[in-house]
């Protein structure tokens, strides 16, 4: 899909250094005033579609809470996982920082969109914005020990 070659695009020119020296040219001041112009714009609106779905029923809350849970125990997990594997590259504080803040972003806020029924995407809606609540509280403590 476009969206993968998009993101492949971009790690590409991320990790070729080709990116940098793009925003290092007089072109790169045009770019990152059109990219806030616009995330302001896409923002706004992910926040309506996610708050127009979003559904606070004791059992959809219920079940939302069951998929936040399962998913948080899984990212745990995988967090443990990648400080052992990376072992001294996970080292410094920055880099352990770096990355336990990855291992608690929410998922993608954009995926509720695709959803073709209506409980797909209040479930959806709820579930990320419940998820969003755990990210704040997972920033709130990272910066109460670090």
């Amino acid at each position: 899909s476009t969206v993968f070659w998009g993101v492949f695009a971009g790690i590409f020119l991320g990790v070729s250094g080709m990116f940098s020296r793009f925003l290092a040219s007089s072109a790169g001041s045009i770019y990152l005033s059109a990219e806030e112009m616009m995330t302001s714009a896409v923002s706004a609106c992910i926040l309506i579609v996610v708050g127009f779905e979003l559904n606070l029923k004791g059992s959809m809350v219920k079940a939302c809470m069951k998929s936040v849970l399962i998913r948080l125990v899984l990212q745990t997990l995988a967090l443990a996982g990648v400080m052992l594997l990376l072992g001294d590259v996970a080292s410094s504080e920055e880099m352990r920082i770096a990355i336990i803040l990855y291992g608690f972003m929410p998922p993608t806020y954009v995926i509720s969109a695709y959803s073709r029924k209506r409980e797909d995407g209040e479930y959806l809606s709820t579930t990320l914005s419940l998820y969003t609540v755990i990210s704040i509280i997972a920033f709130i403590v990272i910066n109460l020990f670090y």
